[in-house]
């Protein structure tokens, strides 16, 4: 249901800048000295002022943005030399949040190549709505605008959060792919989005500015870079708002429906304001996300059925189950001798329900492998860590990916640390050695069992957490 990728990470990573931004960047002395006494820096910094100029002539801000900051009741916010920028706006006692971060540059070459090809290739902006009560409460919406006539913009998943700290959390349930979600319940949180203004324009605004602000950026760095080789330059923008006295450009894209147009007023008064309260609570057009929720909770929990390995090997293992309620990390633990052994994985997507019939179909249902590490500790902090995957089969019940031996805890967690080598690279003798060393220790087809059991049965209540605290956000 969800990609790996976003349960191991909540929060957004900086995108890299443009390529021209890098490529202009030399090996700049101290600020302090100001410029350098080569000749070639001299070269340099006349080749800057040549490109800034090029820049700051070509530069053209697009309509949207001057169009949709005129008639918004949204905030935009942004800091210089910062690749994150974001709207934000209160609508009853909430806030609402939309961020995203710049682009790379438009590529002066694709306009022809586009043309060949059949038209420019859109490049979508990925973008994150939340919506908090005072109390640290809320939804965020992970998505990215696209081209299209049904709607400008898709959603990916949906987060809800209780406080602060699950909002941030890198290893909190990021929730489902909003496509798994009830077509009621999808409908309802479309409308919630469209009263608190997340529209076309919106969505033209942000893919506007995520250029513009890159465009931007790429004209500060040129002229940093100018004035440490000793170049000043004298058509500097002004300090205050730069792009503001700029001409305006044009950046077109198809609209949606009238339908959804209708369905994101321009708040201006406090009658919309209550007009989303309305909607958040109730729904527009007689849908009420509460109700649906309430619905898809109780479908969630009639269908809902623990699989029998998971008690079958709690009550009879050695090893402790530890969970967070929230997390989507999980591990067991037990000590043998002087050693503790730990075994941490995380939860998967869920069972589709039309999967058995398809399988059938097409020969058998496909087996999602289960990524689980195992790791042997000593107490001084030593230590060797097994990085493994489920798999079916009547040999072996899952394989070794490689080994990483660690004589610190700072070794252990360390990025760049060396992994060790790919298990099926070592010498057989020491791989039979390693499978006798494991199974000692309890790693069995048990285990495994229970690993894949609970990957999929943690993802069903955390589901299920997620729908809860939603309609406990939408009541409020």
């Amino acid at each position: 249901m969800l990609p790996r990728v976003l349960r191991a990470c909540g929060t957004a990573v900086p995108k890299v800048t443009g390529f021209k931004q890098q490529a202009l960047r030399p090996l700049l002395c101290p600020v302090q000295q100001r410029c350098f006494s080569l000749s070639s820096a001299a070269k340099v910094a006349k080749d800057l002022q040549a490109e800034i100029g090029h820049e700051e002539e070509q530069y053209q801000q697009a309509k949207e943005i001057k169009k949709f900051l005129d008639s918004s009741s949204f905030k935009f916010k942004e800091k210089e030399g910062d690749v994150n920028m974001h709207l934000e706006r209160e609508v009853g006692d909430k806030l609402v949040k939309v961020e995203w971060q710049l682009t790379s540059p438009f590529d002066p070459t694709a306009d022809v190549e586009g043309d060949q090809e059949g038209g420019e290739e859109y490049e979508a902006t990925d973008f994150c709505i939340t919506i908090e009560s005072k109390s640290g409460a809320g939804v965020s919406f992970y998505c990215s605008t696209q081209t299209g006539e049904d709607h400008r913009y898709v959603i990916g998943n949906v987060k809800s959060f209780a406080t602060t700290e699950e909002k941030e959390s890198v290893s909190s349930y990021n929730g489902p792919e909003f496509e798994d979600v009830d077509e009621k319940l999808q409908e309802s949180f479309d409308e919630v989005l469209a009263e608190v203004g997340v529209n076309t324009e919106l969505c033209d605004f942000i893919d506007a500015m995520a250029l513009d602000k890159e465009q931007r950026e790429y004209i500060r760095d040129s002229r940093e870079n100018e004035i440490l080789h000793g170049v000043r330059c004298n058509r500097c923008f002004p300090r205050q708002s730069r792009w503001e006295h700029l001409p305006v450009g044009t950046l077109d894209h198809p609209n949606v429906p009238e339908r959804f147009r209708k369905l994101a007023p321009v708040f201006t008064n406090q009658d919309a304001a209550e007009s989303f309260e309305s909607l958040w609570h109730c729904g527009a057009k007689g849908h009420r996300p509460a109700k649906d929720l309430q619905a898809e909770i109780g479908h969630e929990e009639e269908q809902y059925q623990q699989a029998k390995e998971i008690k079958k090997f709690l009550d009879s293992s050695n090893f402790k189950f530890v969970e967070t309620e929230g997390d989507v990390n999980m591990h067991l633990e037990r000590e043998v001798g002087d050693k503790l052994v730990k075994v941490e994985w995380q939860l998967t997507s869920p069972f589709d329900p039309t999967a058995d019939v398809e399988g059938d179909q097409e020969g058998g249902e496909e087996y999602e492998a289960t990524d689980f590490c195992i790791t042997l500790e000593s107490k001084s902090g030593a230590g060797v860590s097994f990085y493994c995957s489920t798999q079916t089969g009547e040999d072996h019940r899952y394989v070794i990916g490689n080994v990483k031996s660690f004589a610190t805890v700072e070794e252990k967690e360390s990025v760049s640390s060396y992994n060790g080598p790919e298990f099926e690279d070592i010498d057989e003798k020491l791989q039979g050695s390693f499978d006798e060393l494991l199974a000692e220790v309890g790693v069995n087809a048990e285990l495994c069992d229970f690993i894949d059991a609970m990957a999929l049965d943690k993802e069903q209540r955390e589901y299920l957490r997620w729908l809860r605290n939603v309609k406990d956000i939408m009541e409020k």
